[in-house]
């Protein structure tokens, strides 16, 4: 007898809580990772729909940030680190925006990594409490938690919410030696657990990188962190951050129930950008590679099947659509991303094959080592990235080089593919620097 699918039934104006956390990999979970200790984020993941092939677009803090909320590319919206604040034109698109004009009340706890100001913050947002990286008293992730938690306490039962929750962990705290600083109750909870180097490690694919990226920050961010004997310390100590961020995810899951919300609520956990533990013998994130762009991304509601999505391919920029679908609002007019309705409300959509734009065009001050910019695509089979201020391009095929170790770009049986993603990488950065409307990225 065959199965009939019963088509998921979207309450009216469900409750949407976003946990976007900084430099999470996206292994960095315990159902990915042996002996990490994530149990309320492994209970997302094993009552939601866990997409495994995430991914941001342009892997940066700012960048990403804003992405996320618009459901644009970097080179429309066009914000990143030392540059003027994001258009608010552009913010009359972002998720915020939209279901606070549709009566959410709308909240921001965190890291005000997008830099708002009060006009930017008065246009989005109805609750907005900026949190610090400072020491002093409790630690930040724990007054994350506070504050996200009186939110929902103080949000009448009979409006809607959308609440972001923007957490520091697990990023670096650079002023101090120790780096990665969990909550006091974490801090050696790993000791002496040996988590193990990334199948990367080393210094085998560094030695064929060109010299501007064997100097680069990424290099840097390698030395400080991961080289030579401090591995096991510093890992050790990132995932105790990762600990304490799923401690606060767990008090946030259990106020959404306290306060009857439990039923109605999709609950939305990714990172803005992955991060690099010594692979390819860099620190960091940035760079193109998947590493780098990979991030996790689980979807949680009480009345989803739970499901891995192994190829089904996401990016940061769907969240924005696929949060205004579910609230039953007219999908934006200018959107980059795609709705990821169709692959949380039906169990046999399992696979998807599109190709996305990567770019990242931030670099430090002059007397800091290089961030190279670089732009290109990726497909589910192809990765093509282009160092635009360099005389150097990398190849991957992902499908027999998942991990990205033999560089194709000199590779004369597949000139006939490097020229097609050019012409899309060139089509795409064109589009996008003229603030072209394109309704979908998707290859043609």
């Amino acid at each position: 007898m065959l199965a009939v699918f019963v088509p998921f039934i979207v309450a009216a104006q469900p409750n949407f809580v976003i946990l976007f956390t900084d430099d999470q990999r996206f292994d960095a979970m315990g159902f990915r990772t042996p002996d990490l200790q994530t149990p309320n984020i492994d209970f997302l993941a094993g009552d939601g729909v866990v997409f495994d092939q995430a991914f941001a677009t342009s892997p940066i803090c700012p960048s990403s940030r804003i992405s996320l909320l618009t459901g644009l590319y970097e080179r429309m919206h066009g914000y990143t680190f030392d540059q003027p604040l994001v258009d608010s034109d552009l913010l009359n698109y972002s998720f915020a925006k939209r279901l606070r004009d549709a009566g959410y009340r709308s909240g921001f706890v965190g890291k005000n990594g997008a830099n708002f100001d009060q006009p930017r913050i008065d246009q989005q947002f109805d609750s907005f409490t900026p949190i610090d990286q400072s020491l002093i008293g409790s630690h930040y992730t724990d007054r994350m938690a506070d504050a996200a938690v009186s939110f929902i306490e103080q949000t009448p039962r009979s409006q809607p919410l959308v609440l972001n929750v923007w957490f520091w962990a697990p990023h670096a705290d650079t002023r101090i030696p120790e780096q990665f600083v969990p909550p006091k109750r974490f801090d050696g909870l790993y000791d002496p657990i040996v988590f193990p180097r990334p199948a990367t490690w080393g210094d085998d694919l560094f030695n064929g990188f060109p010299l501007f990226l064997q100097e680069s920050l990424n290099r840097e961010q390698f030395g400080l962190w991961w080289a030579n004997d401090v591995y096991d310390v510093m890992s050790r100590r990132y995932f105790a951050m990762i600990t304490g961020l799923d401690d606060a995810v767990g008090r946030i899951v259990s106020a959404l129930q306290a306060n009857g919300r439990g039923q109605d609520t999709w609950i939305i956990l990714a990172s803005d950008n992955g991060f690099f533990m010594g692979d390819r013998g860099f620190g960091g994130k940035w760079l193109g590679h998947d590493v780098s762009l990979r991030v996790p991304l689980i979807v949680h509601h009480a009345d989803l099947l739970s499901r891995h999505h192994e190829s089904y391919i996401a990016t940061l920029l769907d969240i924005a659509p696929t949060i205004i679908e579910l609230a039953g609002l007219p999908p934006n007019c200018l959107s980059h991303g795609n709705s990821l309705s169709p692959a949380l409300l039906n169990p046999v959509l399992l696979h998807s094959d599109r190709t996305f734009y990567i770019e990242h065009t931030y670099n430090p001050a002059p007397n800091r080592a290089e961030i190279p910019a670089y732009d290109g695509v990726r497909s589910e089979r192809w990765k093509y990235i282009v160092y635009t201020d360099h005389d150097f391009a990398e190849l991957y095929d992902l499908a027999n080089d998942p991990d990205e170790t033999f560089n194709l770009i000199d590779s004369p049986d597949h000139s006939t593919v490097i020229e097609q993603l050019e012409q899309q990488r060139r089509h795409l950065a064109a589009a996008l620097a003229d603030k072209l409307f394109i309704a979908s990225f998707e290859a043609s």
